[in-house]
């Protein structure tokens, strides 16, 4: 298992991928305001013990799955995998416009017009126990 650091390293030298922060409990508890309830991917990396801000570009790899379900009249954005991070219960999804601008604005972030933000969750289990 990696620990935050390793994580950090991989994800900054990943093509594509630029790491912006780990989120804290406010961080958090603002997406779960603001955040539109349709995207159940980012709800579920913000039940993760670790959360990541993350921007790509597109010299990033595609999704590995569908990341906008249609279901009858409705759209999902669902969890999807981020195989980047070696570590438990890890889940990804671009939050809303909204949210990646306010999260930005909060971390006092800036990233270039071409790129888009992702939340990653993930767990690293306590071996010590």
């Amino acid at each position: 298992m990696e620990t935050l650091q390793k994580i950090e390293n991989c994800l900054r030298s990943t093509r594509g991928l630029n790491f912006l922060a780990f989120l804290g409990k406010d961080h958090k508890r603002l997406i779960e305001a603001s955040e539109e309830m349709n995207n159940g991917g980012v709800f579920e990396a913000l039940k993760r013990e670790h959360v990541a801000l993350i921007s790509h570009d597109s010299s990033f790899r595609n999704p590995t799955e569908e990341i906008v379900v249609k279901i009858g009249e409705k759209i999902f954005l669902p969890p999807i995998s981020f195989p980047e991070i070696n570590a438990s219960n890890v889940v990804s999804s671009s939050p809303s416009l909204g949210v990646h601008q306010d999260l930005l604005n909060l971390l006092n972030i800036s990233v270039k017009p071409e790129e888009a933000t992702l939340i990653v969750g993930f767990d690293i289990p306590d071996i010590s126990k």
